[in-house]
């Protein structure tokens, strides 16, 4: 194994997978969150990266399911 490859590895996965991850994650978020909005909060519900924000917790481990 080269230097540079072992880097790479002890730094994780490559970007272009973590990516996929999180569309994989955002776009079942989409399909399962039923959204409702009595009042739009702006800045909050017109966010186009909400579920990208949450995606992001999940596949880095902070949001976990019991």
């Amino acid at each position: 194994m080269l230097k540079n490859d072992r880097k790479s590895t002890e730094r994780g996965l490559p970007w272009h997978i973590v990516e996929e991850a999180i569309n994989r994650e955002s776009q079942w978020l989409e399909r399962v969150i039923e959204q409702t909005s009595i009042d739009k909060v702006p800045g909050c519900d017109e966010c186009p990266y909400t579920f990208r924000k949450i995606a992001l917790l999940i596949v880095t481990g902070k949001i976990k399911t019991k």
